[in-house]
């Protein structure tokens, strides 16, 4: 079984941890997996106002990108309203409504057909390597998307685009390249 994130399993998985894994993908589909991989801890990153889940004011989201903290900050891997592997429906209408529209409008079309990436096989020291890599340039992308958002920087000018690729080479895009180059080139063998 192959994760878009390049994580798996194979058939030398015990019994017990198979199990374990099956049920823990049961949960996190379930109603209060969705809920918990969406918004996090109750009473800590989200709280219910009626019968609608709402982040508490101090969590980036799409409608308050000034939130001083992101569900990364709690130990959740996603970013508000992502969720894991299914966002709970009702965060995916609030939150990111431009998302919802478009699986009803484009992704749901006749002949519409995803593209799926390669299982990719990645080394332990790429996977570590990798893990440090993807935060810094994520930690780089955050701060320029906030910075093109409000204004500080202008996207469309190359001075600024310029800046914003130099900084991603100096914490490692391009290394990020050649790891995932290779990962796929041991794919497709």
């Amino acid at each position: 079984m192959h994760f878009a994130d390049g994580h798996g399993f194979n058939s030398s998985i015990s019994k017990e941890k198979l199990d374990r894994l099956l049920r823990y993908l049961n949960w996190a589909l379930s109603e209060e997996g969705q809920i918990f991989h969406t918004y996090g801890e109750y009473g800590v990153t989200y709280k219910k106002e009626g019968n609608k889940y709402v982040y508490m004011s101090y969590i980036q989201t799409p409608t308050n990108p000034s939130g001083k903290y992101s569900l990364q900050d709690y130990g959740l891997p996603f970013a508000a309203p992502n969720g894991f592997m299914v966002a709970y429906p009702q965060a995916v209408e609030t939150y990111a409504p431009i998302y919802a529209e478009l699986a009803k409008t484009f992704m749901n079309r006749p002949k519409y057909y995803y593209i799926r990436e390669e299982p990719m096989m990645y080394t332990k020291e790429e996977m570590v390597e990798r893990a440090e890599l993807e935060s810094n340039i994520m930690a780089v992308v955050d701060e320029y998307c906030m910075k093109f958002v409000t204004g500080q920087l202008d996207p469309s000018n190359n001075k600024d685009w310029q800046q914003y690729l130099n900084v991603l080479n100096k914490v490692g895009l391009q290394r990020l390249i050649t790891i995932r180059i290779n990962a796929y080139n041991r794919a497709k063998k």
